[in-house]
């Protein structure tokens, strides 16, 4: 579910680096 990147949880704000690979691994 969260990206091994890096403080990518909850907690932090929205992000659009996670948004894009949130929305490109369920859509590969």
């Amino acid at each position: 579910m969260l990206a091994p990147e890096g403080p990518t949880t909850e907690e932090e704000p929205f992000c659009p680096n996670s948004v894009a690979k949130r929305t490109v691994r369920p859509s590969n």
